[in-house]
């Protein structure tokens, strides 16, 4: 298998299919800035288009993502083996090796919850290619198959309490959809990150562009007419979206606005005949948040591992 560079055009105009958003070269190009260099690549086998992958050079690594949570390698063929998987890691290490811009080359994979085949596929071939794991991150989901209306009784007994209480807080959620309304939402958000100390890596400008391509939605809890959380959701994979952002403001804790806005998201996901909400991981490089992971689990979610996994390119022949 070999390694052909394309140009941000020609890769767009034989796009392979994506096995989650952040594949896509339109948004890899949204946020290209982010990176020193932005390659788009296509593996071939035997002259025949077998990958596409998009990938960032920073300060000589070259990262698969370099400005989204994860990402993949697409697929040009369905059902692809697990030889094709190893020979396209072992292309792209000889590709690496024959640039001396790259020294390290560094991938963060979805959960296995976007497509155990394929994350299991790639993360044993990138492993016995050499790479060695670099983080191990506890990533959570909810199966909206498992929500009914006996979703509080199916829920860890200090959550359904928290549930029950936010529930006669008086609380009302809604979707926001209009440019004022993200703002609010994203204003909650902000807040809230500010408040626990947690990075916000998107400004609003950056939300606003991003979701000029990938499909959001957004959400505002409000006490009675206040703001006390928000979220922000992208639509990441077919039947799959992900909270990218959610939170409450200082404050009102007390009202329990989190487990509301969590049940609320689920059920309105479970309406729209969506499969999984991703909420993400609860560790930062490997390391749990125990409050927020007891959250997670609390409320009904599933943990599932995000890996990443990385190699020093070693200039010279493969060996």
């Amino acid at each position: 298998m070999n390694v052909e560079s394309l140009t941000f055009q020609d890769y767009s105009s034989v796009q392979p299919e994506t096995l989650v958003i952040y594949e896509r070269p339109d948004f890899n190009l949204l946020n290209a800035a982010k990176s020193e260099q932005v390659q788009y690549l296509v593996l071939c086998d035997e002259g025949r288009r077998r990958f596409g992958l998009v990938a960032g050079v920073q300060d000589g690594m070259l990262k698969v993502p370099f400005s989204a949570p994860f990402s993949f390698i697409s697929s040009f063929r369905k059902n692809n083996k697990v030889d094709s998987y190893q020979a396209a890691v072992a292309a792209l290490l000889a590709y690496a090796r024959a640039d001396s811009s790259i020294r390290q080359i560094r991938f963060t994979l979805p959960p296995a919850l976007y497509g155990e085949n394929d994350v299991s596929h790639l993360a044993n071939a990138l492993f016995a290619n050499g790479f060695h794991v670099e983080q191990v991150d506890l990533n959570y989901h909810y199966n909206l198959d498992q929500f009914d209306d006996n979703y509080a009784q199916s829920i860890d007994i200090k959550a359904r309490q928290k549930l029950r209480a936010s529930l006669n807080a008086g609380l009302s959620f809604e979707e926001v959809t209009d440019d004022a309304g993200v703002a609010e939402a994203y204003a909650v958000i902000k807040d809230n990150r500010s408040a626990k100390g947690y990075p916000l890596r998107l400004s609003l400008e950056d939300v606003r562009r991003t979701v000029g391509i990938i499909p959001a939605d957004f959400f505002i809890v409000r006490d009675p007419l206040k703001p006390v959380a928000a979220a922000m959701v992208y639509h990441v994979a077919a039947g799959v979206v992900q909270v990218i952002y959610w939170g409450n403001v200082a404050g009102s804790d007390h009202l329990k606005p989190m487990n509301f806005l969590s049940f609320k998201v689920f059920e309105y996901y479970h309406a729209c005949g969506c499969r999984i909400v991703d909420i993400g991981p609860a560790t930062e490089s490997s390391q749990p948040n125990v409050g927020l992971c007891d959250f997670k689990q609390g409320i009904g979610c599933v943990t599932t591992l995000k890996l990443t996994l990385g190699h020093s390119v070693a200039r010279g022949p493969a060996t």
